[in-house]
């Protein structure tokens, strides 16, 4: 065989070859996007029909128990309930049946609360959250409800000196659901959390200076939203400065995105750089802007007269991990709180005794719930 056939031989080796690998890479694609894991880049962010719908919604601002806020990013709405009638806030945007002064009523012990969905109490009635259950095993005292759903660290401690520290207390529960630390370097969620029902901007702080620097919300006004329905690259381009998540995501390249196999490299890549990036490495910057904000919330706490104590919600991973023995994951936070004499309570301990399947709904269910308040009261009887 002459050169000429040798190397015709060869190429056709070569694409028949080539031709399998992205068969079975568009085979590998299928089953991936079947559980979950699609190859979605950033740079072309399809939102979903119910995110533009609340996208529209909130730009609006006019009604719904979420509501925009310049500082926060998302807060809850004065006196409103969801459609399901599960969620309802008082006067002040705190979610609860009733109103409370901004003096503690003689006799009661205080304890107000912050952090996310875990706090807030997600998929129970107002009267099945922790802080109801404490309330009604424990009539002396009054527990106000400022959690949020979707909450980083960043916003609860925000939320704090904007709304809760017009409210005299006694104690004031840091709520820190272990998820929360990946928000701590996120500013637009559908960046971090692509199917969220929370599609908005939020704030959060920097250290790359030795200390903690606010990168404010980026929409400044709710009518803002509406670029990112007409001027979605420029937009997506502005939300992700400083954000963990779109410059470790997937962007699109027009000159090789036909190919199934270029498309599989970078998904793999891309759930490669997240796995390893865990943001509880000793050394990892998201540890570093945790911790920071622990310091500044228990100081600023603490200038106030009150006692600040940090509660930490396990996650169904948690439980799981806990269930098999294994170390936690976030061992790292609990060796800074021993070693800065935070008082804290992680509810993993407890927690644990509880098959996942008996304690979570999606988030704790009513048995969760009362195990938390239970937990609590026990620690804060001490």
């Amino acid at each position: 065989m002459n050169l000429r056939g040798k190397s015709a031989k060869v190429a056709f080796i070569v694409s028949i070859n080539y031709a399998l690998i992205e068969i079975i890479c568009i085979s590998a694609l299928g089953f991936l996007r079947y559980r979950g894991l699609n190859y979605d880049p950033i740079d072309t962010l399809a939102l979903s029909d119910n995110q533009i719908n609340s996208i529209r919604r909130f730009s609006a601002n006019e009604s719904g128990y979420i509501r925009f806020d310049r500082t926060l990013g998302w807060s809850i709405r004065k006196d409103s309930r969801t459609g399901n009638g599960m969620y309802k806030s008082n006067s002040d945007g705190i979610r609860g049946d009733k109103d409370y002064t901004f003096k503690i009523t003689n006799g009661k012990l205080r304890i107000t609360t912050f952090g996310d969905s875990f706090t807030h109490g997600d998929d129970v009635s107002n009267m099945d959250t922790w802080q109801s259950r404490m309330e009604s095993k424990a009539p002396h005292l009054e527990v106000l409800n400022f959690g949020v759903g979707g909450y980083g660290l960043d916003q609860a401690y925000l939320r704090f000196l904007e709304h809760g520290s017009k409210y005299e207390s006694n104690l004031v529960l840091i709520g820190f659901m272990t998820e929360n630390i990946n928000r701590n370097r996120n500013r637009f969620r559908p960046f971090y959390s692509r199917n969220t029902g929370l599609p908005f901007s939020k704030p959060m702080f920097d250290n790359t200076e030795g200390s903690l620097s606010l990168i404010p919300s980026y929409f400044r006004k709710p009518k803002q939203y509406n670029q990112l329905l007409e001027d979605k690259k420029n937009t997506l381009e502005g939300l992700g400065e400083s954000d963990f998540y779109y410059h470790n995501g997937i962007k699109s390249n027009p000159y090789l995105d036909w190919s199934p196999a270029f498309r599989m490299i970078k998904l793999i890549r891309h759930q490669g750089v997240r796995k390893l990036s865990n943001p509880y490495t000793t050394d990892a910057n998201a540890l570093e802007v945790t911790k920071a904000l622990f310091g500044n919330f228990r100081d600023k706490v603490e200038s106030l007269g009150q006692k600040p104590i940090v509660v930490i919600f396990p996650s169904q991973k948690d439980i799981i991990r806990c269930n098999e023995s294994k170390k936690k994951n976030h061992e790292s936070l609990i060796t800074y709180f021993r070693s800065n004499n935070f008082d804290f309570i992680d509810l993993t301990d407890q927690l644990c005794k509880h098959k996942v399947v008996d304690i979570f709904n999606g988030h704790y269910n009513q048995l969760g719930n009362t195990i938390v308040a239970e937990t609590l009261l026990r620690h804060i009887s001490k």
